[in-house]
């Protein structure tokens, strides 16, 4: 599934590198490879040199949390992407 974002981004700002956040008041730890943000959408990456389902259906379950460790992105609109340089077949389907 391709989501195309049609409204012009004025300002984008990149979060790149390794982010492992925390709150104490669930005693939760994740970490995201990329966030990036705009006026509407907040883009979350997960990035594996050797995928694996697991590792996809992780990515699916922190995803609810996300606006927990970054709250000052409640109004926008979160896109996951998981990404790898190659992904076999079996991963795909």
């Amino acid at each position: 599934m391709a989501i195309v974002l049609e409204e012009r981004v004025d300002r984008l700002e990149a979060l790149l590198g390794q982010f492992i956040v925390s709150t104490n008041a669930m005693m939760i730890r994740s970490e995201f490879d990329i966030v990036a943000v705009s006026d509407k959408y907040v883009l979350v990456n997960e990035t594996k040199s050797m995928p694996k389902i697991d590792y996809i259906n992780e990515f699916i379950e922190m995803l609810p949390q996300f606006k927990e460790f970054f709250p000052e992105y409640q109004d926008r609109i979160v896109l996951p992407i998981f990404s790898s340089l190659y992904l076999p077949e079996e991963i795909v389907q």
